[in-house]
C-alpha cells in the first residue's frame, strides 16, 4: 500500500490573477509562469511502469464493478453502500437533482436539454462536508465569477446529506445534484472511510470534462482555464510533499468514462486493503497516463504556519507560495495537528503565534467558521 501522509493546508485569498499555468519540473524548487499560453512542460507518468489501463477484452462489457455479492463474504477495502437500485430518474427540473444506484444497467447518462460541455464536481458524504461545498462554491461564482454560461456546477451526494442544505445549493447556486451510493473504504477516520466516492467523478454523467474539487478546500483564483488543458484523461497538481512522481487528488481534471470508472473499481477491488485510498488508488491507476498539473494547484496549509519571509517549499518564500497559489486544502489545525476547520469546536486560535506565522492561517480560519454561519445555517 502507497503512503500519502498528508501535512495540513490553509485557505489564502487573492485576488485578480490572471488565468495562467505555472510550469514546475518535479526537481524543482521554483516554478515558471506562461500567462495566457498553452502549458508546454506538463509531465506524463512514468512510461516505465507496466500500465494498468483498460484490456480490449474488456472495453465493450456491460460494466459489472458495481455490483454487490455476497456482503458477508471476506470483505475487501471497496464497497458499494447498498442502497435501492433506483434507476436514473429525471425528477423535477427546478431542482435539478438526479438519482443513481446500480449503474450496470445505465453505462451512459443522457445530457440534460440545458446541460453545459463542462462541470465542476465535488462530492459530499454527510451535513460538514455539505456546508464545506457551500462555501466553496460560493467563491467559485460570486468571489471568482465562474463562466456560468459555460460550466455547470454538480454536486454528488449520499443519503447522509440533510435536504435543506441541498435546497441551499439548488436555489442560491443553481447546482445540479445528484444522489449516488457511497464508495467506501477500510478506514476509521471518516475522512478517509467514504473518499473513494470521490472516484464517481469518473462516470459518464453527460460532461465532456469536469473539473473535481474536494469540498474541504478553497480556490484562490479562477480556475476556468483548466477546461481548456489540452486532450488528456487526467490531469492532477504534483504532491510536492511527497517523493515523486506522486500526484494530489484535491483538484483532478477528468475526461469522463464509464469503461475507465468501472474498471477502476474493479481493480481496486481485486486487490482490497493493499489498494489503498483514493490517492494511493489514482497514483497506481494512471500512473502511465496522469498529466502533472503544478504543485500551486494544491498548496498545504502547514506551508503557510510559518512566517512570510521564511523558505517555501516550492518558492523562495511563503510570501511568493501564497501569490502563486491557485487552490488550498484544509488538512491541518491550529496546532498543526491532522484535521479540519470542525474539528477545532472551540473556534479560539488565541494561542496562535501570531509573529511566527503568516497572517493568512489565522484569517482563514475564521473565514471558515463565519462561513458556517452566514452560508450555512442562515
Amino acid at each position: 500500500m502507497l503512503t500519502t501522509g498528508i501535512s495540513g493546508l490553509c485557505l489564502l485569498r487573492i485576488d485578480s490573477l490572471s488565468p495562467e499555468i505555472v510550469t514546475l519540473d518535479r526537481n524543482a524548487t521554483t516554478a515558471t509562469t506562461a500567462t495566457n499560453k498553452t502549458p508546454t512542460s506538463l509531465r506524463i507518468g512514468d512510461q516505465n511502469e507496466t500500465p494498468v489501463s483498460l484490456q480490449p477484452k474488456d472495453q465493450y462489457k456491460t460494466p459489472t464493478s458495481l455490483q454487490i455479492e455476497d456482503q458477508n463474504t471476506t470483505s475487501t477495502s471497496l464497497q458499494i453502500e447498498d442502497q435501492d437500485k433506483t434507476q436514473i430518474l429525471d425528477q423535477d427540473k427546478t431542482s435539478a437533482n438526479l438519482r443513481i444506484g446500480d449503474q450496470d444497467n445505465t453505462p451512459h447518462q443522457k445530457r440534460q436539454v440545458d446541460q453545459k460541455r463542462f462541470a465542476y464536481f465535488f462530492y459530499v458524504t454527510s451535513n460538514t462536508y455539505a456546508c464545506a461545498a457551500i462555501q466553496f462554491i460560493h467563491h467559485l461564482v460570486n468571489d471568482l465569477q465562474m463562466n456560468s454560461s459555460r460550466i455547470d456546477v454538480v454536486v454528488m451526494h449520499t443519503i447522509h446529506a440533510n435536504a435543506p442544505l441541498l435546497h441551499k445549493l439548488q436555489d442560491r447556486y443553481h447546482v445540479r445534484t445528484i444522489l449516488v451510493d457511497s464508495v467506501k473504504a477500510d478506514a476509521t477516520e471518516p475522512t478517509w472511510r467514504e473518499s473513494l466516492t470521490k472516484l464517481r467523478a469518473f462516470q459518464d454523467w453527460g460532461y465532456d470534462r469536469v473539473v473535481f474539487f474536494d469540498a474541504d478546500a478553497v480556490p484562490m483564483a479562477n480556475l476556468d482555464h483548466l477546461f481548456d488543458l489540452p486532450p488528456a484523461t487526467l490531469y492532477a497538481p504534483t504532491a510536492y510533499w511527497l517523493e515523486q512522481p506522486f500526484f494530489a487528488s484535491t483538484l483532478l481534471v477528468i475526461e469522463p468514462s464509464d469503461e475507465i470508472f468501472n474498471d477502476m473499481i474493479r481493480w481496486a477491488r481485486e486487490r482490497g486493503p493493499a489498494a489503498g485510498f483514493d490517492m494511493d488508488i489514482l497514483n497506481t491507476y494512471f500512473a502511465n497516463s496522469v498529466r502533472y498539473l503544478p504543485g500551486v494547484y494544491t498548496v498545504l496549509n502547514s506551508d503557510f504556519r510559518r512566517a512570510p519571509t521564511e523558505k517555501s517549499t516550492l518558492f523562495d518564500t511563503t510570501a511568493e507560495l501564497k501569490e502563486k497559489t491557485r487552490l488550498v486544502h484544509f488538512s491541518c489545525k491550529p496546532d498543526g495537528s491532522y484535521g479540519k476547520p470542525w474539528n477545532w469546536p472551540s473556534h479560539d486560535l488565541s494561542l496562535l503565534d501570531g509573529a511566527r506565522f503568516d497572517p493568512l492561517f489565522r484569517q482563514l480560519f475564521v473565514e471558515y467558521w463565519h462561513g458556517e454561519q452566514e452560508l450555512c445555517a442562515s
